[in-house]
């Protein structure tokens, strides 16, 4: 009887420890590393220049596909919640940054915040250097947080 028992406690033991835990995706770790850089080139770009134009829309809101197309694969996976919740944290980072950008305006050598009356427009958008200095130090945490949770799942 006692090695039955033995048995089963030590069965449990391991589907207990095993069941529910995400494992680690080398993918996963690419995609957000990868991003990571993207964003850091851009982000450090505008601290030092501001950020307006096609080309800083059009970069803006490829981060945000990019963002969308992993949160849908971390969502495709079972047991993933806690990179679930970073991707969601992430894309809600650039959602922010994004509807600033197109609630702002270029006026003469500053980029300020448009008149309620005036349409959000990501076209004649803009982002402020000091934004984006202090916006790109919270994505870098962000990223860092993500990363760190991907790499610590069990291999």
């Amino acid at each position: 009887m006692r090695p039955r028992y033995l048995l089963f406690v030590a069965m449990c033991a391991f589907v207990s420890g095993c069941v529910g835990l995400a494992r680690y995706d080398d993918n996963t770790y690419k995609s957000i590393t990868a991003l990571k850089g993207e964003v850091k080139v851009f982000m450090d770009d505008c601290g030092t220049k501001g950020a307006s134009g096609d080309k800083a829309a059009t970069s803006l809101d490829g981060f945000r596909v990019k963002l969308s197309q992993s949160y849908e694969y971390e969502a495709g996976k079972s047991s993933n919640s806690e990179t679930i919740s970073q991707m969601k944290t992430l894309s809600s980072l650039f959602n922010e940054a994004y509807d600033r950008y197109s609630k702002n305006k270029i006026a003469g050598d500053l980029c300020v915040e448009k008149a309620s009356t005036e349409p959000a427009n990501v076209s004649s958008g803009c982002l402020s250097k000091g934004y984006c200095s202090g916006k790109s130090k919270v994505m870098e945490t962000a990223f860092d947080i993500a990363i760190s949770t991907e790499a610590l799942k069990n291999k």
